[in-house]
């Protein structure tokens, strides 16, 4: 996942899950937060708040 500019891992989710999650968050008109981890598979949790007009862009990569 692309936030802000910056890369995040969600790890154990299908992209389509979490455009799923993203959707009923915006479709909710309340903001809400993902949760994701910092880098490529780093170790440090991260919330991202979902709300109108912020930029994300998912991207799914094979495993192994």
């Amino acid at each position: 996942m692309l936030f802000g500019g910056q890369s995040f891992t969600i790890a154990g989710r299908s992209v389509a899950d979490v455009q799923a999650e993203i959707d009923g968050i915006l479709l909710s008109g309340m903001p809400g937060w993902v949760q994701a981890y910092d880098g490529h598979g780093g170790r440090s949790q991260s919330l991202l708040l979902i709300t109108p007009g912020v930029s994300v862009a998912l991207v799914e990569f094979a495993e192994g």
